[in-house]
């Protein structure tokens, strides 16, 4: 999927059609949400200020949401109206302090659900330093909401460049059916094998020199290649039981991964039914000084075409 500051109106329909649920990196807001009250700006730089202190992530304003899964598009806003991106950028900015460097709005227009209506679109990088709501407290992101932060919390941001900043992704690579015998009809097609690759970063200017990878897959999926991840049984992600791969990554044996630096892990290569589902894939990352990173994708299969929809976490 493309990033957020990208998105169009077909991007949004993906994840209403694909049930892509709140989670710490992504929040859905109904339109009455963005009014010129002071109640309403309060809770704005509430939300926005945690995503930063938080791991960061993205705002949708204008979903409709029941139990944190979309639903449908909202009414929408009039781009000429009292509420739009110069106001809703202004909120923002002189809100919130120290200002967030890197935020930015996308409005999105709606042309096939709510023609001359759009939505917008907030997306907040992580901060290297703690940012003050309204109401001069600090928010931090915990289950699905803006929660005042401890004071341990906020050295916590402080003290973000002194660890590793950690994070893996999922990608699909080289997917495609393949031939599977079955009796004299050797060129049944019956499953798909998808090989994902998973790119570890470090966006922190202290090196990572030992890290504990640990990688969980739906149960239903099949495992062809391990990638020299070694399976140590099963672990619960929420309510689901998933198959656990562990690997220690340290030197001498292995680089460091340094600041603005990638580190390949994989492929695995998982085999699928041709039947159109959605899998859960997850990772976890610990690293010395470092928080447990850790974050969920889903692998969607619509018979012909898989795709890889992820949001990172930090615990």
């Amino acid at each position: 999927m493309r990033p957020p500051w990208e998105w169009t109106e077909p991007d949004i329909s993906d994840l209403i059609d694909t049930g892509v649920s709140e989670n710490l990196n992504l929040e859905y807001k109904r339109c009455d949400a963005l009014q010129r009250s002071d109640k309403s700006i309060s809770e704005i730089s509430k939300d926005v200020s945690s995503f930063a202190n938080s791991a960061g992530g993205t705002i949708v304003y204008g979903i409709i949401d029941d139990k944190h899964v979309p639903t449908h598009i909202d009414v929408g806003y009039d781009p000429y109206g009292e509420i739009n991106k110069d106001w809703l950028e202004n909120v923002i900015t002189s809100n919130i302090k120290p200002r967030i460097d890197g935020l930015r709005i996308n409005p999105v227009e709606l042309p096939l659900t709510r023609p001359g209506k759009l939505l917008y679109m907030v997306h907040i990088p992580q901060s290297k330093r703690p940012h003050m709501a309204k109401n001069h407290r600090f928010y931090k992101r915990f289950n699905f909401k803006a929660e005042p932060m401890e004071e341990y919390e906020i050295w916590d941001v402080l003290r973000r460049n002194e660890a590793p900043d950690l994070s893996m992704a999922f990608h699909v690579w080289k997917p495609g059916p393949i031939l599977v015998p079955h009796g004299e009809y050797t060129d049944l097609v019956t499953e798909r094998r998808v090989s994902i690759y998973m790119p570890i970063k470090n966006d922190s200017e202290e090196p990572a020199f030992h890290i504990d990878i640990r990688i969980l897959l739906d149960l239903r999926l099949g495992v062809w290649g391990n990638a020299g991840l070694t399976p140590v049984g099963t672990q619960l992600s929420g309510s689901m039981q998933m198959r656990l791969l562990q690997m220690p990554w340290s030197v001498p044996s292995k680089m460091p991964i340094w600041n603005g630096s990638e580190c390949g892990i994989g492929p695995i290569i998982v085999s699928l039914p041709l039947t159109a589902d959605t899998y859960l894939l997850a990772w976890q990352l610990r690293s010395p000084r470092m928080r447990m990173k850790e974050g969920i994708a889903h692998l969607i299969c619509n018979g012909t075409v898989v795709s890889i929809n992820e949001a990172a976490v930090e615990a």
